[in-house]
């Protein structure tokens, strides 16, 4: 799950792998609307949430070969309607007490985010505990791990020259397209749209298709600026 879903693009994925976990899920509508919460997670993803299976009284992750730094968030929302008096109460506990969170309760389908302030390298692992007062187990509804990108792994950005061109191109001619934002070469994975670029150390643009722009008025003259480009 992604854009248009998730205003932020993120991308979601359905985990089963917490172990010793059993899925929930619910139909209700979350109350995304009136909450606060800037990381506005998509209803979809919070309507849905594991559980301790019956004989565990706790979730648990772990991931101890790590490759890249992350950073992560745990999203939940209550999508149970629990009973008069009763209430689940738990503690996040990151990396055998790197971290400990206060004791959590959740609203009735609202929201709650909570992301720490802290980067894990190497390893990282979680447990989700209920506190001795709580009538019912933990749940966990997503969480969210952001990759910090090693430097050597970075390219250049796109010659100074192209991009001031490119942006009075699309500013001028005003080109619509959802993917014209940031970078247009770098990563080359998520390059803009009708843009090719050079290999180059420090990329150039060396092609632009503006088909289907619906273009009207005069050809901007930044367009000779691009002095790399070999075909429009």
């Amino acid at each position: 799950m992604r854009y248009k879903d998730d205003v932020y693009d993120r991308l979601w994925y359905t985990y089963s792998a917490l172990p010793n976990s059993v899925p929930i899920n619910t139909s209700s509508v979350i109350d995304i609307q009136n909450n606060n919460d800037s990381y506005q997670i998509p209803s979809e993803v919070l309507r849905t949430a594991v559980q301790p299976s019956s004989a565990y009284h706790s979730l648990s992750y772990s991931n101890l070969n790590l490759t890249v730094e992350i950073y992560v968030c745990f999203h939940f929302a209550e999508i149970a309607k629990l009973t008069q008096g009763k209430k689940r109460e738990f503690i996040i506990n990151v990396n055998g007490g790197s971290y400990i969170s206060e004791p959590i309760t959740l609203d009735y389908l609202k929201p709650l985010s909570i992301c720490l302030n802290q980067i894990f390298e190497g390893q990282f692992s979680f447990v989700i505990n209920a506190t001795t007062g709580s009538d019912l187990p933990p749940i966990l509804n997503a969480f969210e791990l952001y990759y910090v990108i090693p430097q050597f792994d970075l390219h250049k950005p796109t010659n100074s020259r192209d991009v001031a061109a490119i942006m009075d191109i699309k500013q001028t001619l005003r080109i619509s397209r959802e993917d014209w934002q940031a970078d247009p070469c770098v990563p080359i994975e998520y390059s803009w749209s009708g843009l090719t670029c050079s290999s180059d150390d420090t990329p150039t643009i060396i092609s632009l298709n503006l088909s289907s722009s619906k273009l009207t008025g005069e050809i901007p003259i930044s367009l000779s600026n691009l002095t790399a480009l070999q075909y429009l």
